[in-house]
């Protein structure tokens, strides 16, 4: 049976097996509580100890999805397009860590190809991100005996292994098993490089620049094998549901805002400190703006109000129209088996 929330919008989408999906908003006497709120979004947090993912997220565009109906694999991207490395990239190649085995590992040749998703689809919009990723959404789900290894650049400990259902894994148990590496759970919180050859914008680094760059803290997954992919799809029943569920949580939020006495905003804070001390492990006393940072995958000096309430649930209402007709369902791991 379908959450209430799921049960009537005045939007129709229509897939190759799946009728018209309605749904419904908030009316304008709900009244929007932090509890309701907290239930929400902290089914979206993600910590340093709670990073274990089986389904993700990861936005493109027509161009693409029509490349990916005529047979383009799933993993593509080694550099950008304009030949730039990620800040993933850039970070494992670092010689401090070439004494880890588990660096060396993901530095093979056979997990170059890798595609970036995260575990909710609204963390990733250019609200947040700064870039626009699409507005189609690709939903991947990883094999049940996936790994997921954490990477924490700065960090003491910069690499930990947890499954697909959030279970920890020994590394060196995890080294055993190569074949099974699906993704790495990317930490970023540093945010100013040293001089060096490259200028850093976004997650990505622009070559040919000498000068120091200040970027904001992210988070994301970095998916590797192809072959721990269980199945990924497009504008199925299941994607169009979650859309609709992230839209109806941000036209809860909007109104929150705006039934507040006085001007109701999230705030960051100095540098996205906020939002990054809660990526590390929940706090003993924790509000409402906590479990929404913890939610999201970029973090910056910056506060969340009304408005940009209204601008998410607008980008997610376009991006539920977007979902063109003709589901698309792939089981990439099928043809290694």
């Amino acid at each position: 049976m379908r959450a209430p929330h799921l049960l009537f919008l005045g939007l129709l989408f229509c897939t190759a097996t799946a009728s018209a999906q309605p749904f419904t908003l908030p009316g304008e006497d709900t009244l929007v509580t932090d509890s309701a709120l907290t239930a929400l979004f902290g089914q979206d947090e993600v910590t340093h100890a709670n990073f274990g993912r089986k389904t993700l997220y990861t936005w493109t565009d027509s161009a693409q999805v029509a490349q990916l109906r005529a047979g383009m694999p799933l993993l593509l991207k080694k550099r950008s397009d304009e030949g730039e490395l990620s800040l993933y990239d850039v970070e494992l190649l670092r010689p401090k860590y070439d004494e880890y085995p588990a660096a060396k590992l993901l530095r093979n040749p056979s997990f170059e190809r890798k595609r970036y998703a995260w575990c909710n689809p609204w963390a990733t919009l250019s609200l947040f991100s700064r870039e626009n990723y699409g507005d189609r959404l690709l939903e991947i789900v990883l094999e049940d005996s996936a790994y997921i290894c954490g990477f924490f650049p700065g960090e003491k400990q910069p690499f930990a292994v947890r499954r697909a259902d959030n279970s920890p894994v020994p590394v060196h148990e995890a080294l055993e098993h190569p074949e099974r590496w699906a993704a790495v759970y990317h930490v970023n919180v540093t945010n100013r490089r040293p001089w060096g050859v490259r200028k850093y914008e976004g997650t990505r680094t622009l070559r040919g620049k000498r000068f120091t760059r200040s970027y904001d803290s992210f988070r994301e997954y970095v998916i590797i094998n192809e072959r721990m992919v269980k199945r990924w799809s497009y504008a199925t029943p299941g994607v169009i549901d979650r859309l609709a569920q992230d839209l109806y949580k941000f036209s809860l939020l909007e109104k929150y805002f705006r039934q507040g006495e006085e001007a109701r905003y999230f705030n960051m804070g100095y540098n996205g400190k906020a939002a990054t001390q809660t990526w590390k492990g929940p706090a003993p006393a924790r509000k409402m703006p906590d479990f929404f940072w913890a939610s999201c995958a970029f973090a910056r000096t910056w506060t969340i109000d009304q408005a940009d309430a209204g601008w998410i649930r607008e980008d997610l209402r376009l991006s539920l129209r977007a979902q063109q007709q003709g589901q698309l369902i792939v089981f990439p791991s099928r043809k290694y088996k």
